[in-house]
């Protein structure tokens, strides 16, 4: 007997149970003995499924490939502000179902203020993208300063699944 089975495993099981038919052949039989083979797996983009034959386990590892941002530079105004959004991040994912969740700050402006909600960020601060979004996360100069490039910071984009950037990247 050939047949195909589709089992699904719904997001955040950790196991999942099917059945087989088998065919009343009136064989006195002991045992029964059944191959499972793994055909087409699908789904997040991001497992890795491991079978294991000889323990008759198939085992599931979540992985996830870390997002990339991109440099941007802005002119701002002079004695202006700068309200960030999250298209200035350039945040891209190979894993289809992530999108941005945070920008973390790695390194601050050496001239100029970067706020968020009004209040001085942090070099490592993580800012959600629920707050950037909400245009909470300002760039704001010297008074009476200027130049090209000026009040440049580092960060460092954050995927849904958890993983940032392994290279920052440069605002100016």
């Amino acid at each position: 007997f050939t047949g195909v089975s589709t089992v699904t495993i719904p997001a955040g099981a950790s196991l999942a149970s099917f059945s087989i038919a088998s065919i009343l052949d009136a064989m006195d039989e002991p045992v029964e003995s059944i191959v499972v083979h793994l055909g087409a797996i699908t789904g997040g983009g991001f497992e890795v499924i491991t079978e294991n034959s000889a323990a008759n386990s198939v085992t599931t590892t979540l992985t996830n490939t870390a997002p990339a941002g991109a440099d941007a530079s802005r002119t701002i105004a002079e004695d202006g502000s700068y309200t960030l959004a999250a298209a200035d991040f350039g945040f891209s994912d190979p894993d289809a179902t992530q999108s941005l969740a945070a920008v973390r700050i790695d390194a601050l402006p050496a001239s100029g203020a970067l706020l968020l909600n009004g209040s001085a960020v942090s070099a490592g601060q993580v800012v959600s993208a629920a707050n950037i979004a909400a245009g909470l996360l300002t760039l704001a100069p010297a008074p009476n300063a200027s130049g090209a490039p000026y009040a440049n910071f580092s960060f460092s984009v954050q995927d849904t699944a958890g993983a940032f950037d392994a290279s920052p990247n440069v605002f100016t």
